[in-house]
């Protein structure tokens, strides 16, 4: 989003803290070209980086991150104390809420509710000179629960990027990887936590028969291992692939190359509710998709025009839907024409171009 604030001519600058590098982090060269987009100022301030000593097992009870962010706070204050006054973008809360107790402008993005609204948070709300949240739902429950003004608040969902729409060329998309189109190839890319359902995506497939082959794109070595134990039990690890992590360009060949992706968010994890970037880099590469029917993929996605929406938590009802798309061809064709339609609604510069309206108002 900075790139896009930029091309509008606005001076951005991103603060983020130094950090060690690991040796993922290290292996992007430059950061820009990684994620395709224009170059942008990043300012790193020094700061103790603490998060090194969690590569030793036997100090990694300890929590060292609300250490590594007090010494933020500070080097951020002191930094900004000597810069030009102008608005700051934040979204993480407590910071937000220091920044909140000086004369300085605050934009807060919400990205998820707190569990109760406590004395500090009203504060925050209070203070903050706009809002940007992003979906109906937190909008709502900050007016009832933390009695802000409605025109205080701007709902900006997350977006695709323009990146997102390229047309990559899929011939060397998957290195050491042979898909085989004969197959129906269903896709599912991000992270694998436990609150993303990935064991539902899973055991859809013990309802689908060999045709078809599923690919699961992020995760670490040891959440992988975890559900190849359940992909054994299921029978279909000849059907399952973990492909690890992939870089940005190579998770957008991929996209490309299947023929059905699919998400499915665990109704009962603590990700509700949100704006997730999966959905609009889904819908960017206008494919067809199986989603579940929850209320914050509602606002974006619709039942039989861009995805299938199913029961959240049902893998059969995920086995079906997958069925279904790959047997009725032009349902397939619409949800592949409404979702590039839906993504240019969604892009980068709309978002930017809506906060830049909201936070010159006058209200």
């Amino acid at each position: 989003m900075c790139s896009a604030f930029k091309k509008q001519g606005i001076e951005i600058e991103l603060i983020v803290p130094f950090r060690f590098q690991t040796s993922r982090m290290a292996a992007v060269k430059d950061v820009f070209s990684y994620f395709g987009v224009e170059k942008f100022k990043i300012k790193r301030l020094p700061t103790i980086d603490f998060f090194i000593f969690y590569r030793f097992k036997y100090l990694s009870f300890l929590n060292f991150s609300r250490v590594n962010t007090l010494f933020f706070w500070l080097t951020a204050l002191i930094y900004l104390s000597f810069k030009k006054r102008g608005w700051i973008f934040v979204r993480q809360e407590d910071l937000a809420f220091l920044f909140s107790l000086t004369k300085s402008k605050i934009i807060y993005e919400v990205h998820r509710l707190p569990e109760s609204f406590m004395f500090f948070y009203k504060i925050l709300l209070r203070r903050a000179s706009k809002i940007i949240v992003l979906n109906k739902t937190i909008k709502e429950a900050l007016i009832n629960n933390g009695n802000i003004f409605e025109h205080k608040i701007l709902v900006a969902s997350s977006g695709a990027s323009e990146v997102d729409f390229l047309n990559y060329k899929t011939n060397r998309a998957v290195q050491c990887v042979d898909i085989d189109h004969q197959k129906i190839n269903v896709l599912y890319a991000g992270s694998v936590s436990k609150d993303r359902g990935i064991e539902f995506i899973i055991e859809s497939f013990k309802y689908l028969n060999q045709r078809y082959v599923l690919y699961i794109l992020g995760g670490t070595a040891s959440q992988i291992i975890q559900f190849k134990h359940l992909v054994k039990q299921l029978n279909v690890y000849h059907r399952v692939l973990f492909m690890g992590y992939t870089d940005y360009i190579n998770t957008q060949k991929f996209l490309r190359l299947a023929d059905i992706l699919v998400v499915c968010y665990d109704k009962n994890g603590n990700h509700v509710p949100r704006s997730p970037l999966k959905i609009f880099e889904y819908l960017a590469a206008g494919k067809p998709m199986v989603a579940p029917n929850l209320p914050f993929i509602a606002e974006i996605l619709t039942h039989g025009k861009n995805a299938i929406l199913v029961e959240p938590n049902n893998s059969l009802a995920i086995a079906r839907a997958i069925t279904n798309i790959s047997e009725n061809k032009d349902l397939a064709e619409t949800l592949k024409y409404y979702s590039k339609l839906t993504a240019k609604q969604y892009i980068w510069k709309t978002r930017v171009n809506n906060i830049i309206e909201f936070v010159n108002s006058n209200q």
